[in-house]
């Protein structure tokens, strides 16, 4: 809903109305299964994440959120 100013939807005046992320880009996270890592994409309905031992993994934003199997650090 609001416009980030820094995106191509921003630049080219396409910005839609969505919900909040629940995870911002440089974001220390924590997985249960894979430990810490740090988020380096978020886009509307997914995020990447960096982790250490197992390099960059994309995830479901909304079910990593809200089942906890990812959450902030």
């Amino acid at each position: 809903p609001h416009r980030c100013g820094a995106c191509d939807s921003c630049g080219a005046g396409t910005s839609a109305a969505v919900r909040e992320a629940p995870f911002r880009t440089g974001q220390p996270v924590e997985h249960r299964e894979w430990g810490a890592g740090t988020v380096s994409v978020v886009e509307a309905d997914r995020v990447t994440v960096l982790f250490e031992e197992r390099g960059y993994v994309t995830l479901d934003a909304t079910i990593s959120s809200e089942s906890g199997l990812l959450r902030p650090a």
